[in-house]
């Protein structure tokens, strides 16, 4: 009697066992099969960073030639000056040279990072297309009101 519970239960472990080796097994498989290797994720990381870069610069850029002569990169190591642009007084800019953009994560990103008094704005634009500018409505609103005087 004795052993025929041992057996029941050596059983009924070996099967919890293989459903938890299945699951483990599809996890794995989905996981290298979804996602890149480390290295390529180093790689993929030192890209995005570094087309970051190239966005800020281009946007200064940008706005050097439309006469804010003032525009430069912001010096973005320790910790000094972490903003994307600067020299456009009273605008917050946050530079975002992405394909698929979460703009409400970016425009919340703005928001919390800029001093009191200033304009936040997400600048952005994806491979091949021209530079847009996105800012809160109140904001908007705001600065048509000033310009119509």
């Amino acid at each position: 009697m004795k052993g025929g519970r041992h057996v029941e239960r050596l059983e009924k472990v070996e099967k919890e066992n293989r459903i938890t080796y299945e699951v483990i097994f599809k996890a794995l498989y989905i996981q290298c099969h979804t996602y890149k290797t480390p290295k390529e994720e180093i790689k993929m990381a030192i890209n995005s960073k570094e087309k970051g870069k190239r966005g800020e610069r281009e946007f200064a850029l940008l706005c050097r030639r439309k006469g804010f002569t003032n525009a430069r990169r912001g010096q973005q190591y320790s910790g000094i000056e972490g903003r994307d642009v600067v020299g456009l007084d009273g605008i917050h800019i946050e530079v975002k040279r992405v394909e698929r953009l979460n703009i409400s994560r970016a425009i919340k990103q703005a928001t919390n990072e800029c001093d009191k008094g200033e304009i936040p704005i997400v600048a952005h634009r994806k491979n091949n297309e021209d530079w847009k500018i996105t800012m809160l409505a109140e904001d908007w609103f705001e600065l048509y009101k000033k310009w119509r005087g």
